[in-house]
């Protein structure tokens, strides 16, 4: 397992897996970065943390622009895992590229464990551009800087997705190629090596060129979802 996603802040879900997690695995250093969100939300990350990893039993560090260079890569290395924040996917993505921040990314990504939730969990996957229609891309990221890390095999997500969204999802996906999962508010993706975990939805939705697939798989193989095939929309 080197990859949890989520999208919902619901501190009773989060803390019940989160707690089973950290049961199981040494995580005794955790590295924060929170500067997704704006003004007073930011500063509920604080209350969350409390809540599931008392200060007692681990060590936390919150990195945001103030502070990330001020610390060289060694020193992000010795954290057992990272958790990046929800918030505005194009602010999160221009501090990434602006402290050049990506090596630190891709070596937890294959070393260690990543918890990204939200505008976080966009930065994992092959671009970025279905946070359009969620987000204000008020930092001016050009197109060509949507081309992300694609951790999941040319997946894409639609995140906080709900029924009401699919025509939506189906006529993003006639203009832009691959393959995108329609990810419920509330849900919990776990990637273990090329196995996606679904923790709480009884049926994902999975579009591609106008056309959409419902299962309910519990477990899908990155293969098994390259080689599906779609009814001609």
């Amino acid at each position: 397992m080197n990859i949890i996603l989520s999208w919902w802040w619901d501190t009773i879900k989060n803390s019940r897996l989160l707690n089973i997690f950290k049961d199981n695995l040494s995580w005794n250093r955790i590295l924060i970065i929170p500067r997704a969100i704006e003004g007073k939300k930011y500063y509920k990350y604080e209350e969350w943390l409390s809540e599931v990893f008392p200060k007692k039993e681990y060590e936390i560090f919150v990195l945001d622009e103030w502070n990330l260079a001020n610390y060289d890569r060694n020193f992000f290395m010795s954290f057992d895992w990272m958790y990046v924040w929800w918030g505005n996917t194009f602010k999160l993505q221009n501090i990434i590229l602006e402290y050049n921040f990506y090596s630190v990314i891709a070596y937890f990504i294959e070393n260690k464990i990543f918890y990204w939730s939200s505008a976080g969990a966009m930065i994992v996957m092959r671009d970025i551009e279905t946070a359009t229609g969620e987000d204000e891309n008020l930092v001016w990221i050009h197109w060509n800087q949507f081309l992300w890390l694609d951790c999941f095999n040319w997946l894409n997500l639609f995140c906080h997705f709900d029924i009401s969204k699919i025509n939506d999802c189906k006529k993003f996906t006639k203009t832009h190629h691959g393959k995108y999962l329609g990810v419920w508010e509330g849900e919990w993706l776990i990637k273990d090596k090329d196995i996606i975990h679904f923790v709480w939805s009884e049926t994902i939705y999975i579009f591609e060129n106008w056309a959409e697939i419902s299962c309910s798989n519990k477990s899908i193989t990155l293969v098994q979802l390259s080689n599906l095939e779609f009814p001609i929309a």
